[in-house]
């Protein structure tokens, strides 16, 4: 009897602080239901919640009006499924759905971002034990247990990424000194001991020239045809006085 009553005695500590060293943390917050500009202060992302599973909590501090500096929090279950709150606020931080089946879909988006929010009350329940020891929701708790959270982002106000600007294509991509030297459009035929080449012009027109020759205004032959007939071509720039 001694020997078992020696061992009763012998606890184990239990890790953690003793409940005299036990620090409360504050409780939500509780807000009017309704839309807020609030800037989304921290995420974080748990991935082993032991009854919850996988979640992902953003906090918003909001950012103007009445309840300025109150900050609220946003449930998120990660999901890959359009259909989701996760998916469709994740969306509305990128500023548009992914466009890509391997688009990774991280958390840190919403980090540094303005949006405009939509806050519901939540209304706690007691949880109730039943007969068969599984525990259920029981009668709500007093109004001093409610808090407010976010449903859902209505749109993005402000990012802090950096905006990527989208050049004007220019109306005269080519200078009036390439025209003129005949740089635009030029490919170059050859037959072993000689080259010619063809000018496109802008209206349309071909010219076909001895290589590094000026064209002549006014002189407008069709285009060759696609076997290739040069030497019809060479005849006529002979009669011309061009060859």
């Amino acid at each position: 009897m001694s020997a078992v009553a020696t061992y009763k005695l012998q606890t184990i500590p239990q890790r953690g602080h003793s409940r005299e060293s036990l620090v409360a943390r504050p409780h939500p917050v509780l807000i009017p239901d309704g839309e807020y500009v609030a800037l989304c202060t921290h995420v974080h992302h748990d991935q082993h919640s032991r009854n919850y599973g996988e979640r992902v909590y953003l906090d918003f501090q909001i950012y103007e009006g009445d309840y300025q500096g109150k900050v609220v929090r946003m449930f998120l279950r990660p999901s890959v499924f359009p259909t989701s709150n996760f998916y469709r606020s994740w969306s509305i931080a990128r500023g548009g759905p992914p466009r890509s089946r391997n688009t990774k879909m991280s958390p840190r988006i919403f980090r540094g971002k303005v949006f405009r929010i939509l806050t519901t009350t939540v209304r706690p329940k007691h949880r109730v034990t039943g007969e068969d020891g599984k525990a259920r929701s029981g009668p709500p708790l007093p109004e001093a247990f409610w808090y407010s959270k976010v449903a859902c982002l209505l749109n993005l106000e402000a990012t802090n990424e950096t905006p990527v600007f989208v050049t004007d294509s220019s109306r005269k991509p080519f200078s009036s000194s390439d025209l003129i030297e005949g740089r635009v459009g030029r490919w170059e035929l050859g037959d072993g001991s000689k080259r010619e080449s063809e000018l496109a012009v802008r209206d349309g027109t071909t010219v076909t020239t001895h290589y590094n020759q000026p064209a002549e205004e006014g002189i407008s032959l069709s285009a060759p045809s696609p076997h290739g007939d040069i030497e019809k071509e060479k005849q006529i720039l002979r009669e011309r006085g061009l060859l």
